[in-house]
């Protein structure tokens, strides 16, 4: 009874996400011209890349901050503050 509840609800939601997404996907006209146009156009491209490497610049310079925080925490791990902050993360 529990599993049928919890897959209702599951496929209740992936319904909302869906049902958009089907909407305006059932409403673009699809034509191999236009799509390769879009493929091949330069700015497109430009777009593409600038988003590849604003990413990966995030990812890495928040690992560079994560790291030696995390180290600090470690190495201090008995400390009162640092336990609140675990915590707050949801680490315990």
């Amino acid at each position: 009874m529990y599993n049928k509840y919890n897959y209702s609800v599951l496929g209740f939601f992936c319904l909302i996400l869906l049902l958009p997404f089907i909407g305006i996907f059932s409403k673009i006209t699809y034509d191999l011209e236009s799509i390769i146009e879009f493929l091949t156009n330069s700015y497109t491209h430009r777009i593409i890349y600038f988003s590849l490497y604003q990413a990966f610049l995030s990812a890495f310079i928040s690992c560079l901050l994560a790291i030696p925080f995390t180290l600090a925490l470690n190495r201090h791990k008995n400390l009162k503050i640092v336990k609140i902050i675990i915590s707050l993360c949801g680490f315990s």
